[in-house]
């Protein structure tokens, strides 16, 4: 690997580090958090819509539950991948 490759990845990693626009040091994580966040809330509103829906017809609930759970397995799976 050349000189400027790994100038290259130095400059990307400073600016990794580097304050956010609104001198936020940490602007990655904030919007890690903003989209997890989201996705929670997505969740809960799945949740609760379930929990109404089983009330009259808990077949019709089982289903896409089991769907959800294996989607969550591979959504972690993949982090646990990308982050190891």
């Amino acid at each position: 690997m050349g000189r400027g490759f790994r100038s290259a990845r130095r400059s990307r990693s400073r600016q990794a580090r580097a304050p956010g626009p609104c001198g936020d040091p940490h602007p990655v994580a904030h919007d890690l958090h903003d989209v997890v966040a989201r996705d929670i809330s997505g969740i809960v509103a799945q949740a609760q819509a379930a929990r109404f829906v089983a009330d009259g017809n808990p077949a019709a609930v089982v289903r896409p539950a089991l769907d959800f759970g294996l989607g969550l397995g591979l959504i972690l799976d993949g982090l646990k991948t990308h982050t190891s």
